[in-house]
């Protein structure tokens, strides 16, 4: 029988006050009110926010771990009846296995899968909503990939490609050189703004957001850098709002709405997305002639720190170039002079080893700039 806890209360409130104590006779034991019983969808929100601000996981991964989540329980409503949390181990096991190959997901995609369900549930038992269903949930084996780079002179081919007599392919070249010349990533160089930018002497450093939102700078060669300046006083960008919620500029800016509506084609909705950007890699490198097989944005990245790598620089300075993460060097990473860095850059960066008719006449404005060293 369910007791009222105001009753409960008043009963034991009385006996204290007749007897002087609580009497065991005619005490009322209070029973403890169970935790709310959360719903999936409150669950699931939680966790996704439980990742993002406690765990530090990317925006990019929180959303790609929920809409795995997401697939997992409509199937599982489908195929089972069930709801996320009656789900068992052999349906978890059968979700991420048969279930994702028959839906021409190799081993190498299914990693996340799993990677996303084991971490869900296990916040899921903690919080006391099911049992550790997904503890023993194997990983696909996979094996170790060989990255697929490009040639210096594939890059090179890639960076003719756009015509630099049309905003477009001005934008296109800009982009292009900033990959080759920084070896950025896909999120870095989407998601650069205006304040970015550091010009110090026509000399121009750049503050790049990559993976789990982590920071750093990145000296630009004197190409790119022309060629970004090149860009931003171009008057068709001049035409165009950029201006995000914080007043701040998105960088590069898609020329193609698409499916969104001409009045909302504006502020932060202008910036160029990741498969815009995949877009001009793709649509340049087969004008240039150059294997599909090369043409990632990430190739590029491999091209550079393939480029440091035989310049012989330091492995901890290429770990600073590249951003990647390393314990035993972070320390060094922050005391590491930019000047430094920038003289490797300069000398041992892609863009400093090609020589063609667009290149060295950028080198030539780059140094009749006053104020070039």
């Amino acid at each position: 029988m369910v007791q009222n806890v105001e009753v409960v209360e008043l009963i034991n409130l009385a006996t204290t006050r007749v007897c002087g104590q609580s009497d065991p006779y005619f005490h009322v034991p209070r029973r403890e009110m169970p935790p709310p019983i959360l719903t999936e969808l409150e669950l699931t929100r939680r966790w996704l926010e439980w990742l993002q601000h406690n765990r530090g996981r990317a925006e990019a991964t929180v959303a790609k771990y929920g809409e795995i989540i997401e697939r997992l329980s409509k199937w599982a409503a489908k195929e089972k009846q069930l709801t996320l949390l009656q789900l068992k181990p052999n349906d978890l096991a059968e979700f991420t296995g048969p279930v994702a190959h028959a839906a021409g997901l190799a081993p190498r995609a299914r990693r996340p899968m799993v990677s996303a369900i084991k971490n869900f549930y296990g916040y899921a038992a903690a919080q006391g909503a099911c049992k550790p269903v997904a503890k023993d949930l194997d990983y696909p084996k996979v094996g170790r990939r060989l990255p697929v780079g490009m040639s210096l002179q594939d890059a090179e081919r890639l960076l003719m490609a756009p015509d630099i007599g049309t905003f477009a392919g001005l934008r296109d070249a800009s982009m292009i050189a900033m990959f080759i010349g920084c070896g950025m990533r896909v999120s870095g160089l989407t998601g650069l703004n205006e304040s970015a930018l550091t010009w110090t002497h026509n000399q121009l450093t750049v503050s790049v957001k990559e993976k789990g939102g982590n920071e750093r700078l990145v000296p630009v060669p004197s190409e790119a850098a022309t060629l970004l300046q090149a860009y931003l006083a171009h008057p068709d960008l001049a035409a165009l709002d950029r201006s995000t919620a914080t007043g701040d500029q998105v960088l590069f800016v898609s020329l193609n709405s698409g499916s969104i509506p001409t009045h909302e084609f504006h502020g932060e909705r202008r910036r160029i997305s990741a498969r815009g950007l995949r877009y001009v890699i793709e649509r340049n490198g087969e004008r240039a002639g150059i294997h599909r097989s090369k043409l990632h944005p990430h190739a590029a990245r491999h091209l550079y720190g393939t480029e440091l790598a035989e310049s012989s620089v330091d492995i901890l300075q290429r770990q600073a170039l590249l951003g990647h993460e390393d314990p035993k060097s972070t320390a060094i990473y922050t005391h590491l002079a930019a000047r430094r860095l920038r003289e490797i850059v300069d000398r041992s960066n892609p863009l400093a080893k090609m020589k063609n008719q667009l290149l060295e006449s950028v080198r030539d404005i780059a140094k009749a700039k006053p104020g070039h060293a």
